[in-house]
């Protein structure tokens, strides 16, 4: 049997292989696709132009804006970022999942911004117990995950 390769095509255009999404702007063309939008249709719904929802759509722009995720997570119905396994990683994707810069993310949990981008880059960790309890609360994990997660 030849090989073949299924590939999506919108308005004529090739746009992408089908299969699993792998990507945020894959997720989204996925489900503007099976929502009969266009780009102009969308966009605002998103809180951004149709340029940039092409941009991300296509594959150009690979990282999208914190800002941005939260209309994203709630037009799919889900995050489209996968979780990570570590607990800094986590963090960063929780707080990506809220729209939240880092500095912001600091400030709505009474910390200082460079210690907020230390734990999610796990070059530090909080020494107290307080802190480690507002992460528990924060990603929803038990407290033994996060006693010393830098073993």
């Amino acid at each position: 049997m030849p090989y073949t390769r299924k590939v999506l095509i919108f308005k004529g255009t090739r746009v992408k292989r089908a299969g699993v999404p792998t990507t945020v702007g894959e997720h989204i063309l996925r489900k503007r696709l099976e929502d009969r939008l266009d780009r102009k249709q969308l966009a605002p719904r998103l809180g951004v132009d149709e340029y940039t929802l092409m941009n991300w759509e296509l594959g150009r722009t690979k990282e999208i804006p914190a800002r941005a995720m939260p209309a994203i997570v709630d037009y799919l119905g889900y995050n489209p970022e996968p979780k990570p396994e570590g607990v800094g990683a986590q963090l960063r994707w929780k707080r990506r999942a809220l729209g939240w810069t880092a500095r912001e993310a600091a400030r709505r949990n009474y910390v200082d911004p460079s210690t907020w981008e230390a734990w999610e880059k796990m070059t530090g960790w909080p020494a107290y117990r307080r802190y480690r309890v507002l992460l528990e609360m924060f990603l929803s994990l038990p407290t033994e995950e996060l006693d010393n997660p830098m073993r």
